[in-house]
């Protein structure tokens, strides 16, 4: 996992991840296959930062299923 990439996006330093899964998108885009891995973190320093990529925000667990992510 590329923490400094996290740092660069997000403002948070990753102290340690757990892996929890891997995503699959067969054909996303243009016919190519897209996987994502999903990893969580508890042991981290910083505040979210604003981010060209898109709109960071802590989300509540129980607000997760909720959620559109996945257009």
């Amino acid at each position: 996992m590329r923490h400094r990439e996290v740092f660069e996006e997000a403002g948070i330093k990753i102290n340690k991840l757990a892996f929890k899964g891997v995503l699959t998108f067969p054909e996303f885009k243009n016919g190519e296959d897209w996987y994502v891995f999903l990893f969580v973190s508890n042991n981290f320093s910083g505040k979210l930062k604003k981010c060209d990529e898109g709109n960071l925000n802590w989300i509540e667990n129980s607000k997760l299923l909720k959620l559109n992510l996945v257009v």
